[in-house]
């Protein structure tokens, strides 16, 4: 044992000399510093937006519109916060497409009537509308794109939709979610 005394007291002694020179912090430790209490001011609110949801479709409840970028979403209120999540990861196989390539707003409008009624009537409930990215659109962004965006949104039918997966054409193409048959 005292093998091991002595060992402990030359560590001791050896740890002493290696901090000599070091300069000892007098901080109390054991009290803690009280953390001053700051108020996060809210962002204001936006106010009269020119596109807004309840001016596109003023009976409905609506969950969320929002873009981030090029990216779409909207989804009426009620809807699941775990389907919207499937929809956005395609975890429903699409039934049908349309591809809008080339038309312009004028042309667009009653092919995508065309294409919602036969998607409900067959109890297509997960599409895929190819709209395009807007890429060779004058100022803005894709106007086709809007416009399918925005005509979406005033359509019962749809309970949700949201840009695709880089797989099925990114932001250039949206999955549509429909309501079928006599479900709400």
């Amino acid at each position: 044992m005292d093998d091991q005394d002595d060992n402990a007291t030359a560590d001791k002694d050896l740890f002493r000399k290696a901090m000599a020179e070091v300069n000892r912090n007098h901080r109390k430790y054991c009290e803690a510093q009280p953390i001053p209490h700051q108020t996060i001011p809210k962002p204001p609110m936006k106010i009269g937006r020119p596109n807004s949801v309840a001016a596109a479709a003023p009976n409905s409840a609506v969950m969320s519109d929002q873009t981030h970028g090029d990216y779409l979403e909207f989804a009426r209120g009620g809807l699941q916060k775990r389907v919207l999540q499937r929809l956005k990861h395609a975890d429903f196989s699409i039934t049908a497409t349309l591809d809008l390539h080339g038309y312009t707003t004028a042309e667009a409008e009653p092919l995508l009537t065309q294409f919602l009624q036969r998607a409900t009537q067959q109890s297509n409930a997960f599409v895929l509308i190819i709209h395009g990215k807007g890429l060779h659109s004058p100022g803005f962004g894709g106007v086709l794109k809007q416009f399918t965006a925005n005509w979406l949104k005033q359509q019962p039918a749809v309970k949700a939709f949201c840009s695709a997966r880089p797989k099925d054409g990114g932001t250039g193409a949206v999955y549509v979610l429909l309501r079928v048959g006599n479900r709400r």
